[in-house]
């Protein structure tokens, strides 16, 4: 089965992203416009793996976002994107590894970055890099609850306290 995930290498892939993102800026008026990326670890692994196999999963991935931001910087918006593709260690747990702090830095700095994680952390040492390469950032903090907020709204409360140093 072939993965869920857009061909970046396809010649209809960006005039469709055009159209759906100017779409979206039109409806919404906010001045970011998140585009997630979490997901973007499996890229290059279908009709793209020939295009990957010569530049590499993580410039693929950073050509990826680098032509969207450019779009939505031309929509007058700024690009918010999740931190899974970036935060050392943060596809760990399910035995993935992710393109790191030196693909990060790659990206222009008027990106915003989005780290989020589930319940308490005692340290986020991520949060600090972050500000001191220079990007701005929110903080998805999550109630591990999945569409049941008050069952677990304490989590989401613990989880916010992680966020609040940065």
């Amino acid at each position: 089965k072939e993965p869920s995930i857009i061909n970046v290498t396809h010649p209809d892939t960006y005039p469709l992203l055009r159209d759906l993102y100017g779409d979206l800026c039109e409806a919404f008026p906010a001045p970011v416009m998140y585009v997630s990326g979490d997901e973007a670890i499996a890229i290059g692994r279908s009709k793209s793996k020939p295009v990957l196999d010569k530049v590499g999963a993580e410039n693929l991935f950073l050509r990826h976002v680098k032509i969207l931001r450019d779009f939505l910087k031309d929509k007058g918006k700024r690009m918010a994107l999740a931190c899974d593709p970036f935060e050392p260690e943060f596809f760990k747990a399910f035995g993935l590894q992710n393109y790191g702090i030196e693909a990060l830095q790659k990206l222009p700095k008027d990106v915003i970055i989005g780290p989020w994680h589930y319940g308490k952390m005692t340290e986020y040492p991520f949060g600090k890099q972050l500000m001191e390469m220079g990007y701005d950032s929110y903080y998805w903090t999550s109630n591990q609850a999945f569409c049941r907020l008050y069952p677990a709204q304490i989590n989401g409360a613990v989880n916010v306290e992680t966020f609040l140093p940065f």
